[in-house]
């Protein structure tokens, strides 16, 4: 009877938290869908393209670079995208896979718990944690990649140092370092304790298989596109992600705090521990006891991580974000702390701990899922997927499809249009060529930056461009001759955008547009306050579209 009680407690304590990871992202996907974060559509664009024509490029008529960050994901989605979903289902198949990997990592890190011979009240606490941090409902409603890195990568973990299983850790490894290119620093750290065990012959094995991973893809990467990193890392050099020295020291160092940020009590906790107990952990590293070499293994990615994000700084994205594979090993880390140094054994401290629990995830809530609760909110309220513009994939379709419709009425096969917002446009416009401002997926200002802007322009002669706040400011697009002299302001579908002159002219000579004076009225409104950018633009937007005096106004439909 008591085994069967026990039995019956170790099933709650994993499907309790898998049971609110399903109905966390069957939530995201019915209440948020579409309108997550518009990276989050730029790989299922390129799995899309992948799919259809085989090139690697936003679009079948866009460039082809490596403006992704993530090899296994663009691949998983690349199979997805066979079946041809449509926009709005390829992005909650998307949503719903990262929630499989979140569940996925849920069990792995239970099975880590099990070799860890946690409690049944820890474990069900710390899966249940990590269920509903903030940061996997923001990565399930833009459909990423994260929660697979964390899947692999505890995965490799538990193979090397809990079970010792080379071949699963070495096939647990290749998908991980194909996750994202950083991971290739993530894993030398996971590495670096066999060294300390002088495990040698399990560490050549493992890093030769890592080697032939990274020497495959680099091989891949040169021989399609002729770099040596992908376009993404380039771009991360030039402004706007990277700045003046005193802005990316600010950076780096919000980047080293950025976890605490997530979860403060769990690592002022882990602090406090460490300090109160220094003498003890300073005895299990002269003795190499179980609660040194443990801790070492579980430590190890986390400080690869912390280490590498700090170096780089910041980046886009919600909090926590690119240190999600930190979070599991420090809750396992907390976790078995709390049971070789016997802490909160009372019912008391349980108590506390419970409500700990519960403080860390609203936290997590507030610091990193704003923008999907926000959507949520908003959906429920108005019983449709429906918020003011935003950087979402549904936003930037309806631009790409303003842009299409410009291309039909000109009677054009394809069009060209030069944007900062990818994600939506690549993923619903197949007969865009799209010429990426946001420089992610531009070779040329990837490797150059907006110095060649210009260069670009006037050899890409984009029938449309769509430019606001730092995407406009920081290349002095306004400023461009090639800019200022071929292109006028135009509003369609309630889109402000610019288009070529001849463009302008072939629309208002087939009936298809009309020239709207900004001494009326309601021209000026338009202009000004109705369009669907308006949130978005700054005084020198405002000043640059007005200052002809008149815009191309296509009719409606």
């Amino acid at each position: 009877m008591n085994r069967e009680i026990r039995n019956s407690n170790t099933k709650i304590a994993i499907a309790v938290p898998i049971a609110m990871q399903v109905a966390i992202t069957m939530a995201v996907v019915l209440l948020v869908g579409t309108r997550g974060w518009d990276d989050g559509a730029i790989t299922l664009a390129y799995s899309k393209t992948f799919a259809a024509t085989g090139r690697i490029a936003l679009t079948p008529l866009s460039e082809q670079v490596e403006g992704f960050s993530t090899i296994a994901w663009f691949l998983i989605n690349s199979f997805v995208a066979l079946f041809q979903p449509s926009f709005a289902t390829a992005i909650a198949v998307a949503q719903g896979m990262t929630g499989l990997f979140f569940c996925l990592s849920i069990l792995q890190i239970w099975l880590l718990t099990k070799d860890l011979k946690l409690d049944k009240f820890a474990s069900a606490l710390l899966l249940s944690t990590y269920a509903a941090l903030g940061m996997s409902l923001s990565e399930i409603a833009n459909g990423m990649e994260m929660p697979l890195l964390c899947f692999t990568g505890v995965g490799v973990v538990r193979n090397l140092y809990f079970r010792s299983n080379l071949l699963q850790a070495a096939a647990f490894g290749s998908v991980f370092l194909l996750t994202r290119f950083e991971a290739m620093v993530y894993y030398a750290f996971i590495l670096a304790p066999l060294l300390y065990e002088r495990r040698t012959k399990d560490f050549v094995i493992l890093a030769l298989t890592g080697t032939a991973v990274l020497g495959g893809t680099e091989a891949l990467r040169l021989w399609l596109f002729s770099d040596w990193v992908p376009n993404t890392i380039y771009a991360k050099m030039q402004p706007p992600y990277h700045e003046d020295n005193l802005r990316e020291l600010v950076k780096k160092v919000s980047a080293a705090f950025e976890v605490v940020r997530a979860m403060p009590l769990l690592f002022s906790s882990i602090a406090i521990i460490v300090y109160l107990h220094f003498a003890r952990f300073l005895d299990a590293f002269n003795q190499r006891t179980e609660l040194f070499t443990k801790s070492l293994y579980l430590f190890a990615p986390m400080f690869g991580v912390i280490a590498f994000n700090s170096a780089i700084g910041t980046n886009w994205g919600y909090v926590g974000r690119m240190q999600t594979l930190v979070f599991p090993f420090a809750l396992l880390l907390f976790g078995f702390w709390s049971k070789k140094l016997e802490l909160f054994r009372s019912e008391l401290q349980r108590s506390y701990v419970l409500i700990a629990t519960i403080v860390t995830v609203v936290v997590s809530w507030w610091s990193s899922a704003k923008p999907p609760l926000s959507q949520a909110y908003l959906t429920i309220r108005s019983q449709a997927q429906s918020a003011p513009f935003g950087v979402t994939p549904a936003s930037y379709r309806l631009t790409g499809l303003a842009v299409d419709r410009i291309r039909e009425l000109t009677g054009r096969a394809s069009i060209t249009f030069l944007t900062p917002d990818v994600g939506g446009v690549g993923l619903c416009c197949s007969r865009v060529r799209i010429v990426d401002l946001g420089i992610l997926a531009n070779r040329i200002l990837a490797h150059q930056g907006y110095g060649a802007l210009d260069e670009v322009i006037s050899t890409e002669r984009p029938e449309v461009i769509e430019a606001h706040e730092m995407w406009a400011k920081i290349p002095m697009l306004y400023k461009l001759a090639s800019f200022t002299q071929s292109y006028e302001p135009l509003i369609i579908d309630n889109t402000r955008m610019y288009v070529r002159r001849d463009v302008a002219k072939e629309l208002l000579v087939s009936g298809f547009a009309v020239t709207c004076s900004l001494e009326d009225k309601d021209c000026r409104s338009r202009a000004l306050i109705e369009h669907r950018y308006a949130l978005y633009s700054t005084k020198d937007d405002d000043f640059e579209f007005l200052k002809s005096g008149y815009f191309v106004d296509v009719t409606s439909r």
